[in-house]
């Protein structure tokens, strides 16, 4: 007997439908794992160098997207449009430039933001030991120049200064500031809008920086905190900072002392200095004026450290070109620091580049020797030393000196070619020159 026939008829039919099933699944499934499929983004690149720093930065665009991270980094698929990359200041590094960088990312392309850090130049942290002594304060008035009726140069007298200090050996720079100013604004000691900087300390609410001028303004508040920004020449990060007011100069000197663990200087309600004795203060302070003149002639008398000036009004003084910044050299515009020669002491700029703010009242001087001078009492001007980039020659002089508010403006002046250098007292006696 013969076994009954099999009808294979519906198995193979079951077995056509589930692998077309299955062809169908895989098609499906792989059209979403496709490498080769379009985007619609494009890829953002975070590059730095150098790259072992690992320096944080933050990623926005104008539609509020925003993304943290650290180190380089590699983005894909992400929406079109513009993006701002902020970079984060990383201890003893200057922050790149631009800061923040601006990019546009587009479909389909790579699009790098690429943050250069450099390393703080040596020189920015160098303080010059200046010996105690006893000079000549003021001009004769033989020097050309001198006879300015509003800077009352006369008459020479003779200064004692019992302390010897350590001076900071170029005006403080652009980066400088904004660095401590934001280590300020993150410990609490200060707070910033788009228009000012202003002190939090001792109840005060001082105005320190201004932030609305239109030219020359290098420093701005941009994202919360303090960046530098081009003013019209470039964006310039050894420059001289400029546009702070007396009291936003004396403020940076206690930033100085409190991040270094010393006594600050300065009461900030009443900004007084060590309770009137500035050269008893234990932390940075400005020079006086009588400090300021002795360093800047550094054991000289002549009209400059290097020199006498021959062509006071003019354009061009041979003598002064090699040591300062002013009207005939400057091109309109401060210069890096340190970049021309330094007097016998080891200060850069001390004449011209940019107006100083010193410690201490405008006075009128008078023939009798002192010892250890303050400087004015009544609180109407303070005093600015060095000369400017914009002036000619007879402002860059040793002696010269200027009343700053005379211009109705009060004591909260400020301009772009006022700057500063802060000091600190040593023990008393003379000390070692380096």
């Amino acid at each position: 007997m013969n076994p009954p026939a099999l009808n294979y008829r519906f198995p193979i039919q079951l077995a056509v439908f589930i692998g077309i099933c299955a062809c169908l699944m895989v098609v499906v499934a792989g059209c979403g794992d496709d490498p080769e499929a379009p985007q619609s983004g494009g890829t953002l690149v975070i590059a730095m160098a150098p790259d072992t720093l690992q320096a944080s930065w933050t990623l926005t665009d104008p539609g509020g997207y925003q993304m943290r991270g650290s180190g380089p980094d590699t983005l894909g698929n992400m929406t079109t449009g513009t993006y701002f990359v902020f970079w984060n200041s990383v201890e003893g590094w200057l922050d790149p430039l631009p800061n923040p960088s601006v990019g546009d990312v587009t479909a389909h392309e790579t699009t790098t933001f690429t943050g250069e850090y450099r390393e703080v130049p040596p020189i920015w942290d160098t303080f010059v030991d200046i010996p105690a002594g006893t000079f000549l304060m003021g001009a004769p008035e033989s020097e050309p120049g001198s006879d300015c009726e509003l800077c009352t140069e006369y008459p020479q007298h003779e200064v004692t200064l019992t302390r010897s200090i350590l001076m900071q050996a170029t005006e403080v720079t652009n980066q400088q500031y904004v660095d401590l100013a934001n280590w300020a604004l993150g410990q609490g000691y200060a707070q910033a809008d788009e228009s000012s900087l202003w002190t939090k300390l001792d109840g005060a609410s001082t105005k320190l920086m201004d932030f609305s001028c239109i030219l020359i303004c290098e420093i701005r508040f941009i994202g919360g905190k303090l960046r530098l920004v081009d003013g019209g020449a470039g964006v310039n990060p050894d420059n001289p900072a400029g546009n702070m007011t007396w009291y936003g100069a004396a403020a940076y000197c206690d930033w100085l002392s409190m991040k270094e663990g010393l006594p600050r200087a300065y009461d900030h309600s009443d900004w007084t200095c060590n309770g009137g004795d500035p050269y008893g203060a234990a932390g940075y302070r400005l020079p006086t004026e009588a400090e300021w003149e002795y360093a800047c002639r550094a054991g000289t008398t002549t009209g400059f450290a290097n020199g006498e000036i021959t062509e006071p009004y003019g354009d061009y003084d041979p003598v002064l070109e090699e040591i300062g910044w002013y009207r005939g050299n400057s091109g309109s515009w401060s210069h890096p620091v340190a970049q021309l020669i330094p007097n016998g002491w080891g200060l850069y700029d001390m004449h011209g580049s940019m107006l100083e703010w010193v410690q201490g009242y405008w006075y009128r001087f008078d023939a009798d020797p002192v010892t250890d001078p303050l400087g004015g009492t009544r609180a109407i001007n303070f005093v600015v030393r060095s000369g400017a980039w914009s002036r000619p020659p007879y402002f860059s002089r040793s002696a010269f000196r200027l009343p700053q508010g005379t211009d109705g403006s009060g004591l909260d002046y400020f301009g772009p070619k006022q700057g500063f250098r802060p000091v600190r007292t040593q023990s008393p006696g003379s000390g070692n020159i380096r």
